[in-house]
C-alpha cells in the first residue's frame, strides 16, 4: 500500500448514510456534509500530489492516487488518439439549452474548438461500433487499457477478478449466440478493458456529485489526459484535492468518497 493516509471512517457505514441527491447547481454546498458529521469525524486532507492510498479505519481502501504514472510517449498517443473525437464531442455540447440536466453542464468550449473539443461520449461494447470514429479510437486504446487493467489487477484485485469474470461469461454468451446467427457482429470480443464502459470527458468543470450507481467495494477509475493544465480533483468528503495532471490515475471507492469536482487552475 503507497503512502497510506488513514481517515477515521467505516467506509461501509458512510456508504449506507450517504443521500445520492442530485448537486446544486451553483456550484454551492449541500447540506449533505453538515449532516454527515453528526455521524463521522470531519476528514481534512488538504492537497495531495504525491502517490497516496486513503483508506478507513479498517485499512479498507477510499482512493488511490496514482500521478504523473503515465509515460510522456504515451499521453502523447492519448491524446492524438482523443484528437479524432474533436468533432463528435462538440456536437454533444448544446450552448444554448439553459434546462440542460447538470450531467451535461459545465462545459467551456475552447476558442475555435481547440484540440479537444469540449464534451462527452459514454463507450460501452453494446454500441460503441455504430460509431466508426469512437471504434477507431478504441483499438488504438487497446495497449493502454492492457496497462490500466494490469494496474487495477495490483491496485483493486476484487474489481479486477469481478470485471474479468463478468467479461469472460458475456464472451462465452455472445460466441454462443453468434454461432446461431453468425452475421451478427460481437463487439464484446473486441472489448480491452475489465470496466464495463469508459466515458470520455472534454473541457469540463463538474459539479460535486457521487456515482449512484457505485458499489462501496468496488472502483471509479479516472485518468487525465490533455496538455500543460494543473486541473485538480477535488473530494468535498475529505477536504481533499488531488493533483490530476496529465498522466495521473485515481481510483475513487463507487460511495465511499464523493466523486470527482474538477477545477482547472
Amino acid at each position: 500500500m503507497v503512502n497510506p493516509i488513514n481517515v477515521n471512517w467505516d467506509v461501509d457505514r458512510y456508504a449506507d448514510k450517504v443521500n445520492l441527491s442530485q448537486p446544486n447547481r451553483d456550484g454551492s454546498a449541500t447540506a449533505e456534509p453538515e449532516r454527515l458529521k453528526k455521524f463521522f469525524p470531519e476528514a481534512v486532507l488538504g492537497k495531495i500530489s504525491v502517490p497516496a492510498t486513503i483508506v478507513d479505519r479498517h485499512g479498507k481502501i477510499l482512493v488511490v492516487h496514482l500521478p504523473d504514472i503515465l509515460t510522456a510517449s504515451r499521453i502523447e498517443h492519448l491524446n492524438h488518439i482523443t484528437g479524432g473525437l474533436r468533432e463528435s464531442l462538440l456536437k454533444t455540447v448544446d450552448p444554448k439549452d439553459v434546462n440542460k440536466y447538470w450531467r451535461d453542464d459545465g462545459y467551456m468550449v475552447p476558442a475555435e474548438g481547440g484540440e479537444f473539443g469540449a464534451g462527452r461520449i459514454t463507450v460501452a461494447p453494446a454500441y460503441f461500433m455504430q460509431r466508426r470514429e469512437v471504434q477507431q479510437w478504441l483499438a488504438a486504446l487497446t495497449t493502454s487499457e492492457v496497462l490500466w487493467n494490469a494496474i487495477t489487477g495490483v491496485v483493486a484485485p476484487d474489481l479486477f477478478q469481478a470485471g474479468n469474470s463478468a467479461f469472460s461469461q458475456a464472451i462465452k454468451e455472445v460466441r454462443h449466440g453468434s454461432k446461431k446467427n453468425p452475421k451478427n457482429p460481437a463487439p464484446v470480443d473486441s472489448w480491452p478493458s475489465i470496466f464495463s464502459g469508459l466515458e470520455i470527458i472534454a473541457n469540463r468543470v463538474t459539479f460535486s456529485h457521487r456515482d449512484a450507481g457505485g458499489s462501496p467495494s468496488l472502483f471509479d477509475l479516472l485518468v487525465s489526459l490533455g496538455r500543460n493544465h494543473h486541473a485538480t480533483l477535488a473530494l468535498a468528503d475529505l477536504h481533499a484535492e488531488l493533483d490530476y495532471s496529465p498522466g495521473a490515475m485515481v481510483y475513487i471507492a463507487g460511495q465511499g468518497a464523493r466523486t470527482f469536482c474538477w477545477s482547472l487552475a
